[in-house]
């Protein structure tokens, strides 16, 4: 067979069994040759479509742009285009295709054109579920006040999508910037934390979670709740971290004036303690006292007449004791004058020893290297930790004894009362609201409250605060 034979025969044997459509038109771009794989794309017999003009199967909205092209491959300022555009199948369904499309030329003029047509459909599809995904998750972002941003490691550039307020007033969006420069909008006593979390997410690949305060475009500062992850490879290497930001600055303010409200709160309490106490103290206790000198005036007087005292007077002089002594004890538990004159060490001592002697709990006090002077809203704030702590002892845990350390190392002063009783667990939000009033108490004052504890195993409450400016040398010994 002639070379050229050969020629003609393979390449009639390329298009007819092509997997995408080919097509041939004339000038006036009518179908002059349909493979089969453009038949069964558009459902058309290779007889219907031969001699059909081309405009038929394209839908219209399409049809402008492509004869724009069209006219530009005419006259000759363009040697070929591609397009995207939707062929209209029998059934009167659409299918997406892109078609490259080249002049097809005699010797002497144009005589048509050379069109190939693939189908991506599948591909139109995945992109517009991609851009209806995307425009769902623009929603969530600004709805949310979030912020999705991810670091590249090899370009150290951040981009962001979504609520960041670093470039300026616009409203969220996308942005590009460095991760130096997003570094410097994270508060200065925040930003060592996000970058060790950073540095353990790349090198580690570990996830991390943290609240820092950004401050935006127009200095404002704002409360960020932080989630990342690192992102890999297909090798497994962390190439960058993909993290969400959430505004939670409301949530913050809003935290920040519950808590002025309870430190308020509990400064009104102790106040009204002192008031009670001093009317106790004051009032009460001397009218009982002086009630008690009458009685014994009285039984005086009964004894210079020889007589016999009264069983009944005899009783009412006990009870009056013994009323003065539980006035004198509620007084002390509203508010400590130990605590006041002599400190800390002096106060817990005579807890502990009414304790011992009203419940009969062998309670030891362990507080070395405690300073007789600390401010006094943090001796306050310890005393009653350890005093709920203590009543929790003799109320709940069914322990014989129990144990109370104060101890300082460097400027952290550490208090922990624990005990071997039944246990509790932390989690279970009906232990009490003693609990969430020593957190207060201690979040007042800068400090933090651990509680461990399980069932059968016992308690240790610990309460910690540090106290800038206290040394060591500073402190008192003994305990």
């Amino acid at each position: 067979m002639p070379p050229r034979d050969i020629e003609r025969s393979a390449l009639r044997s390329m298009v007819h069994g092509a997997t995408f459509g080919i097509a041939l038109t004339d000038r006036d771009q009518r179908f002059q040759l349909v493979n089969p794989a453009l038949c069964s794309m558009l459902g058309y017999s290779r007889d219907e479509l031969v001699g059909r003009p081309a405009r038929d199967i394209v839908d219209p909205a399409d049809y402008g742009t492509e004869q724009a092209l069209t006219e530009e491959l005419t006259s000759g300022t363009r040697p070929a285009f591609q397009i995207e555009k939707r062929f209209v199948r029998r059934d009167g369904t659409r299918l997406w295709v892109r078609a490259s499309v080249t002049p097809w030329n005699s010797p002497d003029s144009l005589e048509g054109f050379f069109s190939i047509a693939v189908d991506i459909s599948d591909i139109c599809q995945l992109r517009d579920d991609l851009a209806r995904n995307r425009e769902r998750l623009n929603l969530t972002v600004e709805a949310s006040r979030s912020g999705i941003w991810e670091l590249d490691a090899e370009s150290g550039r951040v981009s962001w999508t979504g609520d960041h307020g670093l470039a300026s007033e616009e409203p969220p969006g996308d942005l590009s910037t460095s991760y130096g420069e997003f570094l410097y909008r994270v508060h200065p006593q925040d930003r060592e934390a996000l970058e060790t979390k950073t540095v353990a997410a790349l090198h580690k690949g570990e996830s991390f979670s943290l609240e820092f305060r950004l401050i935006d475009a127009s200095g404002r500062v704002r409360w960020i709740r932080c989630k990342g992850k690192p992102v890999h490879d297909s090798g497994g290497n962390a190439k960058g971290i993909l993290a969400v930001n959430a505004d939670i600055t409301a949530m913050k303010q809003t935290e920040f004036e519950l808590h002025s409200v309870m430190g308020r709160l509990i400064q009104a309490q102790e106040d009204e303690r002192r008031r009670i106490s001093r009317e106790l103290h004051d009032d009460i206790s001397q009218r009982l006292a002086l009630l008690s000198v009458e009685l014994n005036s009285f039984a005086d007087s009964v004894r210079a007449r020889r007589e016999a005292i009264p069983s009944a007077i005899q009783r009412l002089q006990t009870g009056i004791d013994e009323i003065a002594r539980d006035i004198h004890g509620l007084s002390h538990q509203l508010h400590s004058t130990k605590l006041q004159n002599l400190g800390l060490r002096a106060a817990l001592h005579e807890l502990c020893q009414q304790v011992s002697e009203q419940h009969g709990i062998a309670v030891t006090v362990r507080a070395k290297h405690l300073p007789e002077s600390l401010p006094e809203e943090i001796s306050l704030c310890l005393f009653r930790v350890c005093q709920e702590a203590i009543n929790n002892v003799v109320k709940h845990s069914h322990a014989r004894e129990a144990s109370i350390t104060v101890s300082l190392r460097g400027t952290l002063l550490k208090l922990t009362v624990s005990d071997s009783g039944v246990g509790f667990d932390p989690a279970n939000r009906s232990s009490g609201i003693g609990l969430a009033g020593m957190r207060e108490r201690m979040r007042f004052v800068g400090g933090t409250l651990a509680i461990r504890s399980a069932s059968k195993n016992g308690t240790e409450i610990t309460a910690e605060v540090r106290i800038p400016g206290l040394a060591k040398s500073a402190a008192a010994s003994g305990g």
